[in-house]
């Protein structure tokens, strides 16, 4: 997007946007369930949760329809796990990483909640630093829901996996 004044004004509305739903995502500040596309997820409170980003339910969606059994999935930013939940649940073999350890956490419950274990790998990962260099996949899904902050603005976890310096 050209950096115009309607461009400026976009970002800083979707930045404003970004923080509003971070906000009201962490308000619980407890462990909660939430229901996406009809099955039922574990949110912890330090990770973004899609009751609050419906982008989420619309993405997976349209993903995962895309897939065809057993192929190798990667899922990057994975949250609470909804898509590689989903992904497994359609066939696809899921690795699913993301930058916070809690989103990580999160994942793992809901991959076992969902009876997935065997179908789906959870790790640590800052984008690929936790896969092999010779990893391949079929798909790879990212709905990276990024804002801009400059890099001397101090983050927390979940905010590292929000705000992109």
């Amino acid at each position: 997007m050209p950096d115009t004044e309607g461009g400026l004004r976009e970002k800083t509305e979707y930045r404003q946007r970004m923080e509003s739903l971070l906000a009201r995502s962490q308000e619980l500040g407890a462990p909660y369930t939430t229901v996406v596309l009809g099955k039922e997820f574990l949110v912890l409170p330090t990770v973004f949760s899609p009751r609050y980003y419906n982008e989420t339910a619309f993405f997976t969606e349209r993903a995962v329809n895309l897939l065809r059994p057993d192929e190798t999935y990667l899922d990057l930013g994975c949250g609470v796990g909804v898509t590689a939940v989903f992904a497994a649940l359609h066939g696809a073999r899921v690795t699913a990483l993301d930058i916070n350890p809690a989103a990580v956490e999160n994942t793992t419950l809901n991959v076992h909640r969902h009876g997935l274990s065997e179908r789906v790998t959870v790790a640590q990962s800052d984008v690929y630093s936790a896969l092999h260099p010779d990893q391949l996949f079929d798909t790879i899904y990212w709905n990276v829901p990024f804002v801009y902050r400059a890099d001397a603005t101090s983050r927390t976890a979940l905010e590292e996996a929000i705000y992109d310096p």
